[in-house]
């Protein structure tokens, strides 16, 4: 399984960390990370009427960085901050990514992506261990994307542990792409029965999460 990077921005000043999470030496980060096989930065910046029922959050934006393997992601994460200098609060896990579902990638790096990405950050219930957590979310993919009818690319991200001090408790963190807005919030689910599906296992694995609606930039692939 192919390791992720993923760093959480807090900030008192979204629109300014958002700025400078835009804002790093492409040439530089290369060179600095040769495994490098994917990066993407989001930003917390989607409006959409599905934020009233969801819990309050201070994260601005998101960086994701993909690596083949744990070594070369260990030794990214020891040059991270020099290479995003985003001046705000830092969340940094270590995950294993699973690409559940993918979309073709028409636009070019460094645009934005069309459409929404809700990322959420899970922790599981009390007394679900990691093993049944696991497994559950695996064989939940099936069920997410037979159900999840406006959806076109999906990702979990099972987090192996925390990278920074202090960080929020955090045991998984999922992608859901949607291509436009109407479908994150019109065609996220198929059907009543589709909705109940979903929901019935989430239940079983999901003690709290927190979604985050996104603007994606994919900056190399």
């Amino acid at each position: 399984m192919v390791r992720k990077v993923i760093e959480l921005i807090v900030s008192a000043s979204p629109a300014e960390a958002q700025r400078r999470a835009l804002e790093f030496d492409g040439p530089a980060l290369v060179q600095e990370l040769p495994d490098l096989a994917a990066l993407i930065v989001n930003l917390v910046d989607v409006q959409t009427r599905l934020q009233e029922s969801a819990p309050a959050h201070g994260y601005a934006a998101t960086i994701e960085g993909t690596f083949p393997d744990e070594s070369s992601a260990a030794e990214a994460a020891n040059a991270w901050e020099g290479l995003f200098p985003t001046g705000s609060g830092r969340h940094r896990y270590l995950t294993g990514e699973r690409i559940q579902l993918e979309y073709e990638r028409t636009w070019p790096l460094g645009t934005r992506s069309p459409g929404v990405k809700a990322i959420y950050l899970v922790r599981r219930p009390e007394g679900v261990s990691n093993e049944q957590a696991t497994r559950g979310w695996r064989e939940h993919a099936g069920t997410a994307r037979k159900h999840h009818d406006g959806m076109w690319k999906y990702v979990q991200n099972g987090v192996i542990h925390p990278l920074t001090v202090d960080s929020p408790l955090i045991h998984g963190i999922a992608e859901l792409h949607f291509p436009t807005l109407g479908d994150l919030e019109e065609r996220m689910y198929d059907s009543p029965a589709g909705r109940e599906a979903i929901q019935r296992e989430a239940n079983q694995l999901v003690g709290q999460a927190i979604p985050l609606y996104c603007s994606e930039y994919v900056f190399h692939a």
